[in-house]
């Protein structure tokens, strides 16, 4: 039987085949749900945004400003995890008005992960300790939101490994 390379974005077993086409994988791990999500599934080493380097995913206790923006891309981070932004500064990013029923496969400079939606809100005092407490952990983002057909939100999975 020929060897077949099967590419997650976390550290996973694999539990079950079925055909040549489909296999489980299972992974342990932390996830974290979100409001929206920009950009492509993407994975790398968890920091905080002063803390983090090219490839890593992100996060920031307040509101993504364009300067927290700009200084992701700088960086360039995969990801980034966001309590909220606001409308105007979100448009301006994506230099488009965002479609809100189906999101996840923009054409962005890094992927964004809105936890609490528009507006100005900061993270919660356990959330940012728990990301914090986790920093360095392998994660994914995975930004992909869908509310017509059934709903599907975006959320961070952090592994346990």
């Amino acid at each position: 039987m020929p060897l077949i390379q099967i590419n997650s974005p976390l550290p996973a077993t694999v539990t079950a085949t079925a055909s040549a086409r489909r296999v489980t994988l299972v992974s342990r791990g932390l996830r974290l749900p979100a409001v929206l999500g920009f950009g492509k599934t993407v994975s790398g080493p968890l920091h905080s945004l002063t803390d983090s380097s090219s490839s890593d995913i992100a996060f920031v206790a307040n509101s993504a400003d364009w300067e927290i923006l700009s200084l992701a891309a700088e960086k360039g981070v995969a990801g980034l995890i966001c309590p909220s932004i606001a409308a105007n500064t979100l448009v301006d990013w994506l230099d488009s008005e965002p479609g809100i029923f189906i999101t996840g496969q923009e054409e962005t400079l890094f992927s964004l992960l809105i936890l609490n939606g528009i507006g100005s809100a900061s993270l919660t005092k356990s959330v940012l300790d728990s990301l914090s407490s986790v920093a360095g952990r392998h994660s994914a983002l995975f930004p992909e939101t869908k509310i017509r057909a059934g709903i599907h939100r975006p959320f961070l999975v952090i592994s346990a490994y």
